[in-house]
């Protein structure tokens, strides 16, 4: 910290441990420096609180790189968005040998389907979904904002 009232009260100490004369006002200059020492903690400590709050603000990361936070949320809605599968049919066996007389079934034999996806895979969409539409909510009240301001009319914040 940038202060330096410890050193201060260090002298002060020293100068009494020394029999140091300070023109009967040692006892004031120990409050003095006490006093100030507690202001400056005091300061000190709702700083590092202040910068502690922006530190676990996602929105203050979100205000100083908002192209980062776009990109991040497109890759993230890329990666949480399944491939197309093809379609399935369940047909029953009257149909079945109807398209077979008519020659327009077609079988393809392939993997079959995944089950339903695992807590894991399903706790990650769910926080993603939530991301994503705090960032669509946040780009829409950014671009609002702009627009009103470029008419001259401010936004109200919620």
């Amino acid at each position: 910290m940038a202060h330096q009232p410890h050193n201060r009260l260090n002298d002060l100490a020293d100068r009494s441990a020394n029999g140091t004369s300070t023109n009967g006002k040692h006892a004031e200059d120990i409050t003095a420096a006490m006093a100030q020492l507690r202001r400056d903690l005091d300061r000190d400590v709702r700083g590092i609180s202040r910068q502690a709050h922006q530190a676990t603000n996602w929105e203050s990361y979100v205000k100083k790189f908002p192209v980062a936070a776009i990109g991040i949320a497109a890759v993230v809605g890329y990666c949480l968005v399944p491939p197309r599968r093809e379609r399935q049919y369940v047909a029953s066996p009257e149909v079945v040998k109807q398209l077979a007389r008519e020659g327009k079934l077609n079988i393809n034999a392939g993997p079959t389907p995944p089950g339903r996806p695992s807590m894991a895979k399903q706790a990650v969409l769910a926080v993603g979904t939530v991301a994503a539409r705090a960032l669509m909510a946040y780009a829409g009240k950014r671009v609002g904002e702009l627009m009103s301001t470029d008419q001259g009319q401010p936004v109200p914040d919620e």
